[in-house]
């Protein structure tokens, strides 16, 4: 049993004196989450640091299909609600649209003057939704 254990505990040779619960050790990885020997809490791949949502949905790993703006926080979850960082959120509370480019253009402001309609697309930027194709170059 305590070699399961050791093997279970990504930080076996880490700080001392403490208990992993949810409360310290949100990941259950065995490294203490208020210390240096755990730099990503949720295990998500995104360190801590660059991580909007540190102590997040568990058991994912963020990549551009899971975490379009690489912010760390999973896109198919209320945890993300912006998921191409543009300031405009994917949906309202009731599920509507209001993205319509919600994995489009990047960490771009949409209330600079750029997204004259406020539809969440960059004017001029093309996007594609299944067979709808849909142009906000005029506006």
């Amino acid at each position: 049993m305590l070699a399961i254990l050791m093997m279970a505990d990504r930080c076996s040779a880490g700080v001392l004196d403490w208990t992993s619960d949810s409360s310290t050790d949100y990941d259950g990885d065995g490294c203490k989450d208020d210390d240096a020997e755990d730099g990503d809490d949720d295990n998500d791949g995104v360190d801590d640091s660059n991580d909007d949502c540190a102590v997040g949905v568990l058991e994912w790993i963020s990549d551009s299909s899971t975490d379009h703006d690489s912010d760390g926080c999973k896109d198919d979850n209320a945890e993300d609600t912006d998921d191409d960082n543009d300031g405009v959120n994917d949906v309202d509370s009731t599920g509507a649209v209001l993205d319509f480019c919600s994995t489009g253009v990047i960490n771009w402001d949409a209330s600079s003057g750029v997204d004259h309609d406020s539809d969440g697309c960059l004017d001029g930027d093309i996007i594609s939704s299944g067979s709808i194709s849909v142009s906000s170059a005029n506006g």
